[in-house]
Order: C-alpha cells, then structure tokens, then sequence
C-alpha cells in the first residue's frame, strides 16, 4: 500500500507526506522490559519473543487443517487468513535488559539475538 502511495505521489509530482506508520496500529507491546535473570538465554528469547508473537498459536491453527474434514480445508484455511490477528513487527517493540540482566554474563549475546531478529534494544 505505502509503495502505491509513494509511486502515485511520485507520478502527480507531490510531495510524500505520509509514512508507513501512519497507516498502522500502534503495536500492541512497545515495550518490554526483561528484568528476570532466571532461566536459560534460550528461555528468555523465547519469552520474549512470545510477548510479540505467540507462534504457538499459528502453529496449533496450522496443524488443526489436517484434523478438519478434507471437503472443509479450503474454507477453514482461508477463515484463518482473513481472520489473523494484526501483528507488528520485532521492530516496533523497544526490549529493555534490567540492571540485573545487564550484569549476567551473557547479556551481550542476549541483546545481539534480539537485535538480531529485529527488536531495538
């Protein structure tokens, strides 16, 4: 949609004044603040990340179409797409490592990893 946007703008030789994030919700989690130093780093991504995205759920919709009558997939599937929840990107939430996660010593390799799949830390 915002590329429409920019090209049109572009072709009637207007000035782009609107930006992605205008079109879109605020997302739900802006924020996370990771204070428990308790659990592995795996366990501490995955919480994260869970806050943002709760994967388990596409993935238990996913697996219910082969436990639907083959007749009904087609429409159950498509009832998912048109009914998914709206989902922001890592990207829009800010992750914030307490005090007490910054002096863990892997709190480096923790920021990285969720750097690296898209959160700001």
């Amino acid at each position: 949609m915002i590329m429409i946007y920019k090209a049109a703008c572009k072709y009637f030789g207007l000035e782009v004044e609107k930006r992605i994030e205008d079109f879109l919700p605020e997302p739900e989690v802006p924020e996370i603040v990771i204070d428990d130093v308790e659990g592995r780093q795996q366990e501490i991504i995955h919480n994260t990340v869970q806050q943002v995205y709760p994967i388990n759920r596409d993935d238990f919709n996913t697996r219910e179409i082969a436990m639907v009558p083959q007749e009904v997939r087609g429409k159950f599937f498509d009832d998912l797409r048109k009914n998914y929840p709206v989902r922001r990107e890592f990207q829009n939430t800010q992750v914030i490592l307490a005090d007490s996660v910054q002096r863990m010593a892997d709190s480096e390799k923790i920021a990285e990893k969720l750097a690296g799949i898209g959160f700001k830390i």
